[in-house]
């Protein structure tokens, strides 16, 4: 038997390998001609989405029929072969025969034509059959192949007004012996019908569990009709999205367009009844809907640049069983009953969510995000969330003007910092600054850097001062920090807020080590800054098998006092190949990115110091 891909090689046509990306307009007559030519497609109007047309893109996937359509596919037809009264989508006449194919005169069998049989035999006739003399397409026998050209002789009975067994306004595509009906087949015969996506017909006209809409099923998936919504495909990914909402009888209700190319002409969507529409991009297919797809569709929906981006989940139900939210590529859209629907997204999203999103200190968002001159900043249930607000010279936080400088580039190149300090009215027994860096390396995801708590206690002038500028390992990236002030009144009680500086890009940081005195031999220098680096990045650890974080004693005053406190560390290990010595490091950690001090031999016989600025 001949592939079906070989035979429309052979008579010089192609497969139809994807679906068309535009939809004829749907129809609401009752009758239709098998005869008449299929309608140039035309573009679905739509009340919330504008549609594109385009060239017809890759489907989704490789097609098949979800096992979920076959289960259906076993409920009652709607069309049989006993009685032609059965009501199908829409009555209409069958197609005329085409001319027979002669056989050549060696007696092989011709390649499949697909076209209907002229003067099908309404009983079985040895050596007669259209399967004697032309090939059968793959999956199908000869006994299938002569069943369909007896179905086909019972539908030409109706176009000379005769009583036939198959129901009026269908069509049988031989071999198979399935009948598509109505406006059912009008929309299959004008995808190319067998030779298009869908394949052969795999099941008679299925009456829906509403008792009032169509569908049939194909090889590659189902054909659904109901009378508001014409008839459409609905295949691959957008079929099971459409499962996972519950068909025809869930919240989306009747496909009411085929699939559409996107703006981007990568995407795809499929509209449906209730101001809903699937889409997909690149692996799967999410669900958009009422008052959240209208607030998306405000924000350029999925369109390149747009704020939120694809849908990457379906509409879901939020634990207080009010609310809703979709999740986006680049973002999150929120709607409740009381506060409508609004997006989060950026800096506010992952302030948001380590919060506890609505269930949490601010609850569901109130507004949409908007410029705060400067920064920005979005409402919420129980308070603001808000990024870039603070500025170099203060912002008022209770009685305290707080001052966190923009995030910048320590002069060194290996560290970003941020200079913290809070001026209070009022006397306060301390003031914690919880502190976390975040950066976005170019391309990549937003990440936590190094996390600190700073505390000022005795204020000078109700000036309190964080024992440090607040320092992380520096990275070519986008940079934001986030202060968390707990402010303690003299009385015990404490107040609470959050701050977040505007994201601030940052280059030049640099992964070369400092220039080592040239007293100090290369492997020695080499050790020296990765036992540094290693300290510093890790809140001052010791290398494993090495060691360190022990307060140097500088009695002597050998070594300048340190604004801080010296910490020593070895900068090999103890148990040295060859009888090395572990020769020391210190660290000033009242200022770990000034000048740090090197000695060819312990510390602690006060010889041989070297002092080298980082640049």
């Amino acid at each position: 038997m001949a592939s079906l891909a070989s035979v429309l090689l052979a008579l010089g046509g192609g497969v139809a390998a994807a679906q068309p990306t535009t939809t004829p307009a749907p129809g609401t007559s009752t009758t239709s001609s098998a005869t008449s030519p299929a309608p140039e497609p035309t573009a679905p109007s739509s009340s919330t989405t504008t549609t594109t047309t385009a060239a017809p893109a890759p489907t989704t996937t490789q097609p098949a029929v979800p096992a979920s359509e076959l289960e259906r596919s076993a409920a009652p037809s709607s069309s049989t072969q006993a009685d032609s009264s059965v009501p199908t989508t829409t009555p209409s006449e069958s197609a005329p025969s085409a001319p027979t194919s002669v056989p050549p005169a060696d007696g092989k069998k011709i390649p499949y034509t697909g076209k209907p049989t002229e003067n099908p035999n309404a009983t079985l006739v040895p050596g007669k059959m259209r399967s004697d003399r032309e090939e059968l397409p793959e999956g199908f026998t000869k006994e299938e192949a002569d069943k369909a050209e007896m179905k086909e002789a019972e539908l030409q009975k109706q176009t000379l007004g005769l009583r036939a067994a198959v129901a009026p306004g269908c069509q049988v595509y031989w071999p198979s012996d399935f009948q598509v009906c109505g406006a059912i087949r009008d929309k299959y015969n004008s995808l190319g019908a067998q030779f298009s996506f869908l394949g052969f017909p795999t099941t008679n006209e299925l009456t829906n569990p509403d008792g009032h809409g169509k569908r049939s099923v194909f090889v590659n998936g189902p054909i659904y009709w109901s009378a508001a919504s014409g008839a459409h495909p609905v295949v691959n990914h957008f079929f099971a999205a459409w499962q996972r909402n519950g068909w025809e009888t869930g919240p989306l209700g009747y496909p009411t367009t085929d699939e559409i190319v996107n703006p981007d002409n990568f995407g795809r969507r499929q509209e449906f009844q209730n101001t809903a529409a699937i889409y997909w991009n690149v692996n799967e297919a999410y669900a958009v809907r009422g008052a959240i797809r209208d607030k998306w569709n405000t924000v350029n929906a999925e369109r390149p640049g747009s704020l939120l981006g694809y849908p990457i989940s379906d509409e879901k139900v939020l634990p207080d069983g009010q609310g809703r939210m979709n999740r986006f590529e680049r973002g999150v859209l929120y709607w409740h009953p009381s506060f409508g629907a609004h997006p989060v997204s950026g800096i506010i999203l992952s302030e948001w969510t380590e919060t506890g999103f609505e269930t949490g200190q601010y609850g569901y968002p109130t507004s949409d995000e908007r410029a705060a001159n400067p920064g920005r900043i979005q409402d919420f249930q129980r308070g603001q969330l808000s990024f870039g607000t603070l500025s170099d010279a203060s912002d008022q936080l209770y009685d305290c003007a707080i001052n966190v400088s923009w995030p910048e580039r320590h002069s060194s190149t290996y560290w970003v910092k941020s200079n913290i300090t809070a001026n209070c009215a009022d006397p306060k027994k301390k003031i914690e600054a919880v502190t976390n860096w975040f950066y976005t390396p170019p391309g990549g995801n937003e990440q936590r850097g190094r996390g600190s708590v700073l505390t000022a206690t005795d204020p000078v002038n109700n000036v309190h001062t964080f024992s440090e500028e607040y320092l992380s390992p520096c990275t070519n990236a986008t940079w934001r920090l986030r202060v968390v002030f707990n402010i303690t009144n003299a009385d015990g009680g404490v107040m609470s807020d959050r701050k977040n500086s505007e994201p601030i890009a940052i280059n030049g940081c640099e992964s070369i080590p400092p220039n080592c005195p040239s007293s100090i031999q290369t492997a020695d220098c080499n050790a020296t800054i990765q036992a540094y680096m290693f300290a510093l990045k890790r809140n001052y650890a010791t290398q494993p098998g090495y060691s360190g974080f022990k307060e140097f004693n500088n009695d002597f005053n050998h070594i300048p006092p340190p604004i801080g406190k010296y910490l020593e560390y070895d900068i090999y290990p103890n148990d040295s190949p060859g009888g090395r010595r572990a020769e020391r490091l210190l660290i000033d950690d009242g200022d770990p990115t000034g000048k740090i001090w090197f000695s060819k031999d312990h510390f602690t016989t006060q010889a041989g110091y070297t002092g080298f600025e980082l640049r």
